[in-house]
């Protein structure tokens, strides 16, 4: 009898990304069809080119899900809304434990973005995740100095802005350019941001990721889930990060309260070692 499992995210960008992952997951354990109803309306042309998920529906976000009226009379073997992340368990550990299943998974995923035409290459490039500063900032400095940073890093770096912006709005309407930014985070050779949706479609285009870290650590300490007293501690329980799903990519996350300076270095830093590499 063929089997069929609808898997439902109410979160934003992340949360759909990691659905889609979970989704890919059930179909490649056997499931006929597996349908997928996210939140996030900017992300439906991106997932619906995986051909290991049948179909992708958008609901409202930020709601309880409206299941869309095709789906209602569907019998489905499984319906299941995705459980909210635990700070050391990796997310689709978490999803195959709601689920209530022991599926063989699989923790790396890919992502489809449409290609894009790009310059001639003449730097290496740098997708800078443009509303970055709103979650990365020092005890004695409100914002960031953006404009220094990025003028710093373009000695070696061609830089493009990625993420932010009014395609963040959230309505029914695909956005016009958010899927161009996700082909542009495929064709660059480093993504730079925090660790949050973009850096996971960076993941899923195979890009390697640098991230800075304050917001995590501050959300995930005030909150209580996390209990040590050293950054090493967060680096080895967080899972909800791209080097736990891509271990065998190149993705940092940096010390929290880390200085522009430093970020400067140590971005210029990897750099130098691309180039080598090339």
């Amino acid at each position: 009898m063929p089997t069929s499992a609808l898997i439902i995210s109410i979160g934003f960008l992340g949360d759909g990304i990691l659905a889609s992952s979970f989704a890919e997951n059930c179909k490649l354990n056997g499931f006929d069809r597996v349908d997928l109803l996210v939140g996030w309306p900017h992300l439906i042309e991106l997932l619906q080119n995986n051909s290991k998920i049948d179909n992708v529906y958008i609901h409202q976000v930020g709601s309880h899900p409206e299941i869309p009226k095709e789906l209602i009379d569907f019998n489905y073997t499984k319906i299941y809304k995705i459980d909210h992340l635990v700070f050391n368990e990796k997310p689709i550990d978490t999803f195959n434990k709601g689920f209530g299943s022991n599926m063989q998974l699989k923790y790396d995923f890919t992502l489809y973005p449409y290609e894009v035409e790009m310059p001639k290459k003449e730097k290496l490039r740098l997708a800078f995740q443009a509303d970055w500063s709103d979650r990365s900032f020092s005890k004695n400095r409100q914002h960031r100095d953006v404009t220094r940073i990025i003028d710093e890093l373009s000695t070696i770096y061609d830089v493009y802005l990625v993420g932010g912006g009014k395609h963040y709005d959230i309505n029914q309407d695909t956005p016009i350019d958010f899927i161009r930014h996700c082909a542009l985070i495929k064709e660059c050779d480093l993504f730079f941001g925090y660790p949050g949706g973009m850096h996971w479609v960076a993941g899923g285009v195979r890009t390697p990721t640098i991230t800075t870290s304050e917001h995590v650590v501050n959300h995930y300490t005030n909150n209580g889930e996390f209990k040590g007293n050293s950054f090493e501690e967060f680096k080895t329980q967080w899972m909800v990060h791209t080097s736990k799903h891509f271990p065998e990519q190149d993705h940092i996350l940096l010390e929290p309260e880390i200085s522009d300076d430093k970020i400067i270095e140590e971005l210029l830093k990897y750099g130098n070692i691309l180039q080598n590499k090339q």
